[in-house]
């Protein structure tokens, strides 16, 4: 039996490491977006909040009512205050760089 939840632990670990890869690639991809497309100001903010919402809600529809077989924080681990910040600043810099490299160079 502890070995049982042993393993279930490594795989909660597992799958929360895999939940933040799938923010970060969702932050790095909203902000080329940005950055291509020549998204500023505000509405740049709102591309990266639809691109988190849309992720969440994916992934939150994906693991349905076993989010806690799935990640240890259950379902509110879907979607976090500290998520959203960590994703902004990648985000930020992918947006910058890319509209930097576009529009401005």
């Amino acid at each position: 039996d502890n070995v049982q939840d042993a393993i279930m632990m490594d795989q909660l670990a597992v799958n929360g490491e895999l939940l933040t890869r799938i923010r970060s690639v969702t932050a790095i991809l909203a902000g080329i977006c940005a950055g291509i497309l020549g998204i500023t100001g505000w509405a740049g903010a709102i591309l990266f909040l639809a691109h988190t919402i849309v992720v969440a809600t994916v992934l939150r529809f994906v693991c349905g009512t076993r989010a806690k077989s799935y990640l240890a924080g259950g379902s509110g681990e879907l979607f976090t205050f500290g998520s959203l910040c960590n994703g902004a600043l990648t985000y930020v810099m992918l947006w910058t760089f890319v509209y930097d490299s576009i529009y401005i160079f």
